[in-house]
């Protein structure tokens, strides 16, 4: 499993390849060609849930690529408790998720995996890889879940 960590916006990006790999190491950024992806990833995200929910708190966005087949699903938590983002009434994103997700993926060398990000009020956000566990933070309000990924 790996984590990565940023704040958004994150600082002007560095020039040369030293200055990158202090970057990477400071931000817990993963690479150059996946670090933009991320960015782009948590700012879409953060825009969604602005609209959606503006007294929001953390929001959680899971998305899963195994055996060629994609899923996104995401939560948040505001002052009354937990909702479950509707995927078909906010489509567009979740197709955009869809394609960029997996081209995150295969950015880190990984053509299947899981990955969960997570965004607070602050524009903070922690974005963490799972390449083995396919049940790993699923995110459901079914079966007494909470709509919290699982696992946190």
């Amino acid at each position: 499993m790996m984590t990565a960590f940023g704040t958004f916006p994150p600082p002007a990006s560095p020039k040369t390849k030293t200055q990158r790999k202090r970057y990477r190491r400071s931000y817990g950024l993963i690479s150059d060609e996946a670090t933009p992806l991320v960015i782009d990833t948590a700012k879409s995200f953060i825009s969604l849930i602005k609209q959606i929910a503006p007294g929001w708190q953390k929001a959680y966005l899971r998305f899963s690529e195994w055996d060629s087949i994609s899923e996104a699903k995401a939560s948040y938590v505001h002052p009354a408790g937990v909702e479950i983002i509707d995927v078909l009434q906010h489509k567009k994103f979740f197709q955009s998720i869809s394609q960029s997700g997996g081209v995150l993926l295969a950015s880190l060398g990984k053509p299947e995996g899981i990955f969960l990000l997570i965004v607070d009020s602050s524009f903070d956000y922690e974005i963490k890889f799972e390449y083995e566990d396919r049940s790993k933070w699923r995110i459901s309000k079914i079966g007494g879940g909470g709509g919290i990924p699982e696992g946190l």
